[in-house]
């Protein structure tokens, strides 16, 4: 059963307490293992990292021991990358300070779509098989890894909604267009033809390794071409596109609602009349999702008073800790959204503690007993059907909040 992830807050808390021993995180289409020791990381891996990362790592490092198919033959896929660096050791290709060196880059390879993860399943071991994978470096500094990997990410983010992943193929459709003057472009002319000769079919991380560049700074490169479509962006082959993709930025995908503030008017001491608990004294903070702007906007105006404090969220895997922060009174939830089930979302919401207590009302267009009992299945604790008028949302908010506040 995967539950809400976020990285940064499991290595920083497995930091804190010193944990040995080795974790696994699990979703459903890969996993990875990492290995503990108190506030460092001895190492960490995932079954998708290939010859491409074992080269992006020594590259880094600039470490050159020419072809390594030549040199490497105890490696398959899926197998952790330190066997292949252990054999490049035996050999005498390179030297113990190296091969900790290649080890530490490729942790920090493997913890990089680590990071992007929202969803997962961990389990835990006290059982330590390092030996047989031949770790006997220090690993990496927890800290400080996740204080340059933060950074790192913002950086990823600033590229969206161009650039998902570092392993989306670069192509271009049209080369007479690369001669457009592009804002924000860096590159000279003959070094963007040449980039685009070397294109075929490749990730930006293989295309990164044919030019020595990291795929972070081939991307920031070739974003402000991809921004006025001169380059695009296709799909991630597989297996990589079991990977995460790049987070969406929260501020992208989260948006709170403040109403116009309206001129002073004092009510008539003889107009006055006692409010219903959900319009007194408490500002609400609701929070609605949907992935259609169109009803998002729409629940905005009906709500959109001095009573609510208003948070719309486009993409709820993508922000699915920032929901966590956000800790709202009430949510509206749309059931049918791409990449999850709104009832599916609904049952992680409800096993946290954060959202036992707090009213998760369904929205579909959907009118059926069946719609409605899998959304009670899930934990809802209404359905709203659209489309829906202001004073139907209005009187099932308020009847909820109502209740919360008795």
């Amino acid at each position: 059963m995967f539950h809400p992830f976020n990285a940064i807050d499991f290595l920083r808390e497995s930091s804190a307490a010193a944990r040995q021993g080795r974790s696994q995180i699990h979703t459903s289409q890969v996993s990875w293992l990492l290995y503990h020791a108190g506030d460092r990381l001895q190492y960490a891996f995932h079954p998708l990292q290939n010859f491409d990362h074992l080269e992006q790592a020594m590259q880094a490092l600039s470490i050159d021991v020419g072809r390594l198919g030549d040199h490497i033959s105890q490696w398959e896929l899926g197998n952790p990358l330190s066997l292949a660096v252990t054999e490049l050791l035996q050999k005498h290709l390179i030297d113990q300070t190296q091969a900790d060196l290649i080890l530490a880059k490729l942790t920090e390879d493997a913890l990089e779509p680590l990071l992007w993860l929202n969803e997962a399943q961990i389990t835990w071991s006290i059982e330590n098989d390092l030996e047989t994978l031949h770790i006997t470096g220090p690993g990496l500094e927890i800290k400080s890894f996740l204080e340059q990997a933060i950074l790192r990410q913002q950086q990823w983010q600033q590229l969206f909604p161009e650039v998902r992943s570092p392993y989306q193929r670069p192509y271009v459709e049209s080369s007479d267009r690369l001669h457009q003057s592009v804002t924000g472009g860096m590159l000279p002319q003959a070094t963007l033809e040449s980039i685009v000769r070397l294109m075929e079919g490749r990730t930006l991380q293989q295309l990164g390794l044919l030019l020595k560049l990291d795929p972070l700074k081939l991307s920031q490169l070739l974003h402000p071409y991809c921004r006025q479509d001169l380059i695009r962006l296709g799909d991630i082959p597989h297996p990589l596109d079991k990977l995460p993709q790049i987070p969406i930025p929260i501020t992208s995908s989260i948006h709170t609602y403040s109403p116009p503030v309206e001129p002073a008017n004092p009510i008539p001491p003889e107009n006055f009349a006692p409010q219903s608990s959900a319009r007194s004294g408490k500002r609400y903070k609701v929070v609605c999702i949907d992935d259609s702007p169109t009803v998002l906007d729409t629940i905005q105006r009906h709500l959109g008073s001095d009573r609510f404090e208003i948070a719309t969220v486009e993409n709820p895997m993508a922000s699915l800790s920032a929901l966590f922060d956000l800790k709202p009174d009430l949510i509206l939830m749309d059931v049918s959204m791409p990449g999850i089930d709104g009832n599916r979302l609904c049952t992680i919401l409800k096993r946290s503690s954060v959202f036992t207590d707090v009213p998760i009302i369904m929205v579909s267009g959907n009118t059926g007993l069946l719609d409605k009992e899998k959304a009670k299945a899930a934990g809802a604790t209404d359905y709203l059907t659209k489309p829906f008028s202001k004073e139907e949302l209005l009187a099932m908010v308020e009847g909820h909040l109502q209740l919360l506040a008795a």
